[in-house]
């Protein structure tokens, strides 16, 4: 009996840890990624090292409220990687009303590790050209 139990007790492990498995990978992740800000830039502050967007939160599977307000939201930036549609760049090549994507820190210290500088609207890759 002994000898027929543990075979089957090892096949639930195996199976236990392959379904698992994945899913803890992706959430320890998502936590390590920290918060999601979009939005403007309203100001950039290269002496301090500050970046304030008027804009919102944004959370992984949430739809943002039907009528929500956009807050403004201040970043310590000075040691965060800014890119430019996709190259880099630097805190000083921020411009007011820019559209930016912002990573914080997961600790909620609103300490940017990432900000992206997005396209225009309508000047982004896949948006149908306009007709003149």
């Amino acid at each position: 009996m002994k000898y027929r139990v543990l075979p089957l007790l090892l096949a639930v492990a195996v199976l236990a840890l392959l379904v698992g498995g994945p899913g803890q990978a992706e959430e320890k992740k998502a936590a390590a990624a920290g918060h999601h800000y979009f939005g403007r830039v309203e100001s950039v502050n290269s002496t301090t090292h500050e970046v304030t967007i008027m804009g919102f939160e944004v959370q992984k599977g949430a739809k943002r409220e039907k009528g929500a307000k956009p807050q403004t939201f201040t970043f310590k930036a000075g040691d965060a990687k800014v890119s430019h549609e996709g190259q880099a760049s630097t805190l000083s090549g921020l411009k007011k009303g820019d559209r930016v994507g912002v990573t914080t820190k997961q600790d909620g210290s609103k300490a940017a590790t990432e900000i992206h500088v997005l396209p225009a609207r309508g000047k982004g890759k896949g948006r149908a050209k306009e007709s003149k």
